[in-house]
């Protein structure tokens, strides 16, 4: 009975969380960084609700001494880490439109739950005599069905020797285990999809040969008609190491193998299109990032030497974030972005790291503009949920935004919106500038509710009309494009450091907003030419510098650029200057933070350039 009401009746957090932080805290790294957690112990495992303004998570409450206990609770709070609440026991908590899918336990037999997202309504699914290792059930997009395997051991043991010979038991031997390498159970699984309330199960593969590892990815695909796992890949009568990315129809048809790298490809997750399939590839030293097609052609490696180890696609598919060692320093990770080709990759974060107990979770925020991720601090056996801002963001919807090169002459100035905005209120604003058809789609797109609701009591900046082309794929694979004429408006904070660029698309014919794109930028700035004093005392300041000096002296240098950057939104110098600076023996490239007002050098960065970066 006390189980039971563990489960069902949900209390608030605070009772588990307290307010006093007991973990290093990461936000003096970055000002793009926010502590959302304090709990003394263990919070991972975020997961952002389908609107942004919510995300669940794991939590383990501390029993001292450096002890988390056996519990599992899954916690909401709001994206901003206020409003804290416990929802029910469990973990793993998958989102399915308005509900939240979880498992109650870490240990058989597991119960499969779902609940509203406000921990409401709280159902048990199924029951499997299995723990969630041994069994993985994952749930369809739709919510409808729960995939799983049950993994049995055949009583047979592999035993590789150190001269990579494999020997075969039919018992656990006993050896000098310095003269190994491996020692496996034999391990078979069968996979199963059973309806969500637990009828009609279904055996949809068999025999999956796990003797390397006892486990399995099971990853349905955005409209649930395939399934992605993985299998080893025999060699001869042997066991082995290389295992490999299959896909199957969702009911076990088509079974088909994708990767056939002599190792470990694992952990693949496909983009929301379902077009593409991200995975990881490597040994246990080493995994980097590919991409393939869903039928496993053009494969691509996005990274390369990185020791990846999570990583996680946006919504909209254009952009991967992923974590990463750094090879010159065992306890240091990273976090960064990059385009889903593998080019553009930036630097997001780059703090210490404990490698035995390393942070997870990456989750996209819906929109774009944040990343969630779980973080484990130095010898602290503990972690905290953080979110970190991201760049500039591709527009929502398919719509082809692009950041202006300059500041466009036809502009109004910024003003605060009164807090009962009308499209009158709005009209004396319009940029006088435009011709009477871009005022005309002006006033049509101010005159709609969402767009008054969007930007009621901020401040606005109403910029150009443009034709915005784009396109989108729908649930069915049916293919849609538009070509509008939409209104560039800019909603900003209080010093425009940060904005949010909406655009109305107007149908003019019809004289209404059809749909409306959304872009977020965390820094709004563009490179602007120095005069020639700025350049030469930022140079001085950079080239006097002692760290700089250690760096450059008595090797072979050239600058490359000196710049600062303006608010493209308020065209606002917002500096602080940047001397860039190439290293031509070793490829490195230092950029030199200079503030000129304080006459000091700020900050030294350094990345590896190839030829073609130092040409552009």
């Amino acid at each position: 009975m006390i189980v039971t009401a563990l489960v069902v009746l949900p209390s608030p957090v605070k009772h588990a969380i307290t307010p006093e932080p007991q973990l290093e805290d990461l936000t003096n790294l970055s000002e793009n960084i926010t502590r959302l957690t304090t709990n003394p112990g263990p919070d991972k495992n975020p997961v952002w609700s389908a609107d942004g303004k919510k995300i669940f998570f794991v939590s383990m409450p501390d029993i001292g001494l450096g002890r988390y206990g056996p519990e599992c609770y899954i916690c909401v709070m709001d994206a901003d880490g206020s409003n804290l609440t416990r929802l029910a026991n469990g973990t793993n908590p998958v989102m399915r439109s308005d509900k939240i899918f979880f498992k109650n336990k870490a240990y058989a037999p597991i119960d499969v739950w779902v609940m509203n997202t406000d921990g409401s309504d709280k159902k048990k699914l199924i029951s499997l005599n299995v723990t969630p290792l041994d069994s993985n059930p994952t749930i369809s997009p739709d919510g409808e069905k729960i995939c799983y395997f049950t993994p049995h051991s055949t009583g047979y043991y592999w035993l590789k020797w150190k001269n990579e010979t494999w020997t075969r038991f039919d018992h656990e031997p006993r050896v000098n285990r310095r003269n190994i390498d491996i020692l496996a159970r034999e391990t078979h699984a069968n996979i199963f999809v059973m309806d969500a309330n637990g009828g009609d199960k279904t055996k949809i593969a068999s025999d999956i040969d796990l003797t390397c590892s006892g486990y399995s990815d099971l990853i349905w695909s955005p409209n649930g008609k395939k399934i992605l796992f993985q299998t080893s890949t025999p060699s001869g009568n042997n066991p082995t190491t290389n295992f490999d990315i299959m896909i199957m129809d969702a009911d076990g048809g088509n079974q088909k193998r994708l990767t056939d790298y002599p190792e470990y490809d694992t952990s693949p997750k496909w983009s929301s299109d379902g077009k593409n399939i991200a995975y990881m590839s490597g040994n246990l030293s080493n995994f980097d990032i590919w991409t393939m097609n869903p039928d496993g052609g053009d494969k691509k490696q996005l990274t390369t030497g990185a020791l990846v180890t999570d990583f996680d696609w946006s919504l909209d598919g254009s952009k991967i974030a992923y974590n990463s060692w750094l090879t010159n320093d065992p306890k240091a990770k990273e976090i960064r972005i990059m385009d889903a080709d593998g080019s553009n990759k930036e630097l997001l974060l780059s703090v210490p790291c404990n490698p035995s107990r390393v942070g997870m979770g990456l989750a996209w925020s819906p929109d774009g503009s944040k990343i969630a991720f779980d973080y484990y601090m130095i010898d602290v056996v503990n972690s905290a949920i953080y979110v970190i801002d991201v760049p500039a963001m591709a527009a929502d919807e398919g719509g082809e935004i692009k950041r202006p090169t300059e500041t466009s002459p036809r502009t109004s100035e910024v003003y605060q919106t009164p807090d009962n905005l009308t499209e009158e209120s709005l009209a004396i604003k319009i940029p006088d500038q435009l011709t009477e058809e871009e005022k005309l789609i002006v006033q049509i797109a101010l005159k709609n509710r969402t767009v008054q609701e969007m930007l009621r009591g901020k401040e606005i900046k109403i910029s150009s009309v443009n034709m915005v082309s784009g396109g989108e794929t729908d649930e069915y694979g049916k293919e849609s494009s538009y070509d509008l004429p939409g209104v560039q408006i800019y909603i900003g904070n209080k010093d425009w450091t940060s904005i949010i660029e909406i655009i109305p698309l107007v149908d003019l014919k019809e004289r209404k907003v059809v749909r409306i794109l959304k872009n977020t930028f965390i820094k709004p700035t563009l490179p602007v030419a120095l005069t020639e004093n700025e350049k030469s005392d930022a140079l001085k300041i950079a080239l006097d510098d002692p760290q700089v000096k250690e760096k450059i002296v008595g090797r072979d240098y050239e600058i490359i650029t000196v710049m600062d950057f303006e608010n493209w939104v308020t065209g606002k110098r917002v500096g602080p200057t940047q001397v860039l600076i190439y290293m031509n023996e070793t490829g490195i490239a230092y950029s030199v933070t200079v503030n000129l007002t304080e006459n000091k050098v700020i900050k030294v960065g350094e990345q590896i350039w190839l030829e073609e970066q130092k040409r552009k």
